[in-house]
């Protein structure tokens, strides 16, 4: 997960001030589902087989969908071009024949011809959220990232379980500091799927925007049970009871398990920054607070008010 301007955030001095950023076009690529329209991606199994005319020209419309997705995913866009022709030539009130040629329009940078291609599919069915979502991407590769914001917004309007819209909606929000929209649409992610791992630790992020420390201690918790080699959930949790619930015992166990993982080879990454001197100077906090409380209790078993 990206938020690398909000994490640098979360670890520097209190006083730091935010900048608004954009989401990367890359960022929703990565979770296109193509013809998936549930919470979890379209799962690809097979291979994508040579087109032959005479084999493939009968073939239903469910194995020529499932055909078109294998060759796009193999990157042979040959192949899924001859199957995409198929269904539009045996299904012509089929829209699937347009979607798939837009998205290898797509990937041949050929963007005027992917628009047209989807604008033809939604046609075909008006109702469906995956177009809008394809015609987002297509706009984000267009770098118009106000127009792939607005049909992101309608692909959730007409299909309120597409998560690849949802992820791209959370992200450009929480970038663009509106952590009660982006948690929104992450929570809406989280009722469908409660171990989805980018879902929990944005929840647990909005809640720390928003002050609401305990609560994001609660997702990172959650995240880290689903995610536990995630190095960064880890850090951004100590840093948490470190800085903000001013509990700096706490702080350096999270801190001295991270150390254990570490050298066990059982987390992602390795910090960046010392984690040997991070621990001596909380050691010397919760050291100096310990050695006040005694003091203190000291002087109460003497009767000193």
């Amino acid at each position: 997960m990206k938020y690398s301007l909000l994490l640098v955030i979360l670890f520097s001095v209190s006083c730091a001030t935010v900048k608004k950023t954009e989401v990367s076009p890359s960022d929703v690529y990565k979770t296109n589902s193509f013809i998936g329209l549930k919470s979890k991606a379209y799962e690809i199994k097979g291979i994508c087989p040579k087109y032959q005319e005479k084999k493939h020209n009968d073939l239903t419309l469910k194995r020529l969908k499932e055909y078109s997705n294998i060759c796009i995913k193999q990157s042979k866009l040959d192949r899924a071009t001859s199957y995409s022709r198929v269904i539009l030539s045996n299904y012509k009130k089929s829209p699937w024949g347009y979607y798939y040629l837009s998205v290898v329009a797509e990937y041949e940078k050929n963007y005027p011809l992917a628009i047209w291609m989807i604008e033809n599919a939604q046609d075909k069915q008006p109702s469906s959220g995956l177009f809008h979502y394809q015609r987002a991407r297509i706009k984000l590769k267009n770098n118009d990232l106000h127009g792939a914001m607005a049909d992101m917004q309608r692909s959730i309007e007409k299909d309120p379980n597409l998560e690849a819209a949802h992820l791209y909606l959370a992200r450009s929000y929480i970038n663009s500091l509106q952590f009660k929209q982006s948690l929104k649409h992450y929570n809406l992610i989280y009722k469908n799927n409660a171990v989805h791992k980018e879902a929990l630790a944005g929840i647990a992020d909005n809640y720390y925007f928003l002050g609401k420390f305990k609560d994001a201690i609660l997702f990172f918790d959650k995240a880290i049970k689903v995610d536990h080699r995630n190095l960064d959930i880890r850090l951004r949790r100590a840093s948490i009871y470190e800085k903000k619930m001013n509990n700096s015992s706490v702080a350096l166990s999270l801190y001295k398990k991270i150390r254990i993982l570490m050298k066990s080879n059982k987390l992602n990454k390795k910090t960046s920054f010392n984690l040997n001197q991070k621990i001596r100077e909380l050691e010397t906090v919760v050291s100096k607070l310990n050695n006040k409380k005694r003091s203190v209790s000291s002087l109460k078993n003497k009767g000193v008010n």
